[in-house]
């Protein structure tokens, strides 16, 4: 058995099973491009885009409500179903157990189009400015 997803334009989620590609019901009426999907596992994963963090849990997607308005992210890299860290337009964010920790350090973050965390104390990130390893050994 073989499964994956994919994102894209207009809130696009699309679904990979069995060499069968579906597209996934809307989940709101905003209109945003997603940036990244990753699945922790076959029953639970995360999409982000714009001003848009979603959740896949229990069969569907829910939207998670932001810690503030004017956020917008990028990417992620979610290293588990509870916990992960996404860029925004205002840092690197750090989201664990549905609690937000906002570190805007400037101009590390500015830029940054992919990540990759191996564990909760090292990751790597790359954009326009070069690629930036993160541990805290």
């Amino acid at each position: 058995e073989q499964e994956g997803g994919a994102v894209g334009e207009k809130d696009t989620i699309l679904h990979y099973k069995d060499g069968v590609w579906s597209q996934v019901p809307l989940i709101t009426d905003q209109r945003v491009d997603l940036k990244k999907v990753e699945m922790i596992n076959a029953t639970e994963g995360w999409a982000v885009g714009g001003r848009m963090f979603l959740r896949y849990q229990n069969g569907h997607w829910e939207e998670i409500t932001l810690p503030q308005d004017d956020l917008s992210f990028s990417t992620m890299s979610m290293l588990s179903a509870d916990e992960g860290w996404l860029v925004s337009n205002k840092g690197f964010v750090h989201y664990k157990n549905g609690q937000w920790d906002i570190l805007d350090e400037p101009p590390i973050w500015t830029g940054v189009s992919a990540m990759q965390l191996l564990n909760e104390n090292e990751g790597w990130a790359v954009g326009g400015r070069g690629i930036l390893h993160y541990t805290d050994k």
